[in-house]
């Protein structure tokens, strides 16, 4: 089994949609802490916490996003075929 380097899954574009369904289901998460603490399931001390790691975590999610996508481009510029010079 081969394995996968970083820079075959940057270029898939694999990597970075799988950190993007990763943000939804922390903003899903954020959703579920609130309506619990809604629902006076969580008290507010613990609604706090788990809501300021979940915003931490969507933070950190984004800002790879953020990093990785000019690689991404670069990556699809480079590659992209070059035009052919018989004028078809």
């Amino acid at each position: 089994m081969r394995r996968t380097s970083s820079k075959d899954v940057v270029k898939d574009g694999e990597f970075t949609r799988f950190l993007q369904i990763a943000r939804g289901s922390a903003s899903e998460l954020e959703y579920h802490i609130l309506l619990a603490r809604d629902l006076q399931l969580l008290t507010e001390a613990v609604y706090c916490n788990l809501d300021s790691k979940v915003v931490e975590v969507e933070r950190m999610l984004t800002g790879l996003v953020k990093r990785l996508r000019p690689m991404l481009v670069q990556k699809r510029v480079t590659s992209a075929p070059t035009p052919s010079k018989s004028g078809c």
